[in-house]
């Protein structure tokens, strides 16, 4: 037990997870407020005691049929943002306690949605008799613009939230591991220790790569010469310490020694912030290099592209977009891709034919402002503006 808490010290320090509580059974369950006794105003829906008694009745009965899901914005039949599991009455209110599913937690954790919604029938068919049953709970949606009002914005356990973020640290830690050629004995211990905090099915969708890892070499492989060779010099220095400390009398005090641990503590956090500092470094490398992929698709002239920039200013784009943040990104996007190419060259530079008539000319001017217009997107009367101004007719 000792030991596995030392390692657990070792993964507060080196990759600042938090300590690993096991979550308790259940932790992705909560009991919300689905409908309470009173007036559904912008429904003119009156729910009384009874009516609540009724769902909660049925829902024992199993008048549905099936297990309820909770939807997204009562898309009934889609995936299940979570399940119910159980309707109850709570003084003049309806609850519902829920089990919500990965896809639920997210939603709710990003705060993309933050109420819910009852699915009522005031009269369904029994799934075994067929009998009409009155007041049948069939669903619930989450949504933002729920019928009842004054509801407490949905939350989840903290537990559950923890254990997200240990999963997610973990597997984060376990890639790292994936990419090295050489992993020491610390870290696939380390490894193992955080692993054994995950549940159950978590563990079992990451063995083959926890085995991976553990298949891995523990040190670079050496020639006899170089193990014997550092392990004379090990038994050399280890003597010429002995020797030193016995001609000195050398003994540390507690002090001394505490000092000399937080200096070594002190030198490993600096690496390890140096390492921190090269990943961020290589991160933002490989985001230039993914926009820079990104411009010559989007922004770079080319034969099939008429509007963009030339490679030499590539570059420039390239680095004014990383400065955007996605919503300014797409924006600019949008803007770029509104600029439209025009060939201008069926305008020519005077007044056409010098035997046309003026009648003529401004029929042909008419045709090329309407042929000018659909290339341009822009409107007739600016085309046939810019056509008058250019073979100098009249308006």
């Amino acid at each position: 037990m000792k030991n596995k808490l030392n390692k657990k010290t070792n993964a507060l320090l080196f990759y600042h997870l938090a300590d690993a509580v096991a979550p308790e059974k259940d932790s992705n369950i909560s009991n919300v407020e689905v409908l309470r006794c009173g007036t559904i105003h912008d429904r003119e829906l009156d729910i009384t005691a009874e009516m609540l008694s009724d769902y909660v009745k049925n829902f024992k009965d199993n008048v549905y049929g099936t297990e309820i899901q909770v939807n997204c914005e009562h898309m009934r039949g889609s995936e299940a943002a979570g399940w119910v599991k159980d309707l109850y009455i709570d003084g003049d209110k309806l609850m519902c306690t829920v089990e919500w599913t990965e896809m639920g937690v997210e939603k709710i954790t990003k705060k993309l949605f933050k109420f819910v919604s009852a699915e009522l029938a005031y009269k369904y068919p029994h799934h075994q008799t067929g009998s009409l049953v009155s007041n049948v709970f069939i669903g619930l949606a989450l949504t933002n613009t729920p019928a009842l009002k004054g509801q407490d914005a949905l939350s989840l356990n903290e537990q559950l939230i923890k254990l997200l973020n240990d999963v997610t640290m973990f597997k984060k830690f376990l890639q790292s591991l994936k990419e090295r050629a050489i992993v020491s004995k610390e870290d696939k211990d380390l490894m193992k220790t955080l692993l054994e905090e995950l549940p159950a099915d978590e563990q079992e969708a990451v063995k083959s790569e926890v085995a991976e890892v553990d298949a891995k070499p523990e040190v670079a492989e050496k020639t006899a010469e170089e193990i014997k060779a550092e392990e004379d010099a090990k038994v050399a220095a280890d003597k010429a310490v002995a020797d030193a400390a016995a001609a000195a009398g050398d003994q540390k005090t507690p002090e001394e020694t505490l000092k000399e641990k937080d200096i070594q503590m002190q030198s490993l956090q600096e690496k390890l912030n140096a390492s921190e500092n090269e990943k961020t470094l290589l991160a933002e490398k490989l985001r230039i290099a993914t926009l820079t992929e990104e411009s010559k698709t989007k922004f770079l002239i080319s034969k099939d592209r008429k509007v963009g920039v030339q490679e030499a200013d590539l570059q420039a784009v390239t680095n004014f977009v990383a400065t955007l943040s996605e919503e300014q990104s797409k924006a600019f996007n949008e803007v770029f891709n509104k600029i439209r190419a025009v060939d201008m060259t069926t305008l020519g530079e005077g007044g056409g034919d010098a035997n046309e008539t003026e009648e003529q000319k401004l029929e042909k001017a008419d045709k090329e402002a309407e042929e000018l217009s659909q290339k341009s997107g822009r409107t007739k009367a600016d085309c046939l503006a810019e056509i008058y101004k250019l073979k100098g007719l009249a308006k």
